[in-house]
């Protein structure tokens, strides 16, 4: 049975409601709907990006789901098509996803090496934006490897490469500061883990994620709390408890709850 033609105009708003279902959350419908768009006729050499590009979105779902050895599979293909193509954007995603994938795999030295594919590449292509976002991976996992010296020169990298860009999402930015944040704190730098804690909050607000902007906050309090700065720890907490409230994260709002209540039968507050 030949398989039904495409045409290039269906194939990318497909791609399009793919994103779209990924953004919603919708990551199994997203599956199914790459899935069925792998099952039509994408062999032309012009439709080699989206086919790549399919298949990343699916290996970017099912990373969503935790299915990380699916995300392998669909993401190891979709880089054997960017690479043999010459597609170095959509490559450099590709790196990124399989460097996500094996951090949460637990396997930081193969993330590390898609991270280095990436890094070498970006530099390359000229990609700063993409550079910046490498480093910052990077320097995630030497912090969470207590390589914080190291960590923090790739940290400042990243930074230095997202403030010079007029093209970089305030969510990238918070991402860079809050990483820079923990490893000032480990560090013992802690004036400084405050300063980039109150960027990365305030770019997670303008970005609308009040999620992350929660967590911000939290650290924020924790970090405060540790100082012995019991007021501010509590209205960073506080606060917390609001933003939660106001977009509906229950169970989020009852553990800081919980914390607060605990902190203040230990403080006496």
């Amino acid at each position: 049975m030949e398989r039904k033609e495409i045409k290039a105009v269906e194939l990318w708003r497909q791609l399009a409601t793919m994103l779209s279902e990924i953004s919603r959350g919708n990551y199994e419908q997203a599956i199914n709907n790459g899935k069925e768009l792998m099952e039509l006729s994408l062999g032309s050499p012009a439709f080699k990006l989206g086919k790549a590009e399919t298949l990343r979105c699916i290996g970017k779902a099912y990373f969503m789901l935790d299915k990380h050895n699916e995300a392998v599979d669909y993401l190891t293909r979709a880089l054997e098509i960017s690479e043999a193509a010459g597609l170095e954007e959509e490559t450099l995603h590709v790196f990124i996803m399989l460097g996500n994938v094996h951090i949460k795999k637990e396997d930081d030295s193969k993330a590390l090496d898609y991270f280095n594919e990436s890094l070498n590449l970006s530099r390359k292509a000229g990609n700063k934006e993409m550079e910046a976002i490498t480093l910052n991976n990077i320097a995630n996992i030497y912090c969470r490897k207590d390589k914080c010296k190291e960590a923090l020169e790739y940290s400042k990298d990243a930074l230095s490469l997202f403030l010079k860009s007029r093209t970089s999402s305030p969510m990238d930015k918070a991402e860079a500061y809050f990483t820079n944040a923990l490893i000032l704190e480990k560090l013992e730098n802690i004036n400084l883990a405050i300063s980039s804690c109150r960027l990365s909050f305030e770019l997670y607000k303008e970005a609308g994620n009040e999620e992350k902007a929660t967590e911000i906050l939290v650290k924020l309090g924790d970090i405060y709390y540790s100082l012995d700065d019991n007021k501010n720890a509590m209205e960073c907490w506080e606060q917390s408890v609001d933003m939660c409230e106001r977009s509906g994260l229950t169970s989020e709002a009852v553990d800081i709850l919980g914390k607060i209540h605990e902190r203040k039968k230990e403080t006496s507050l």
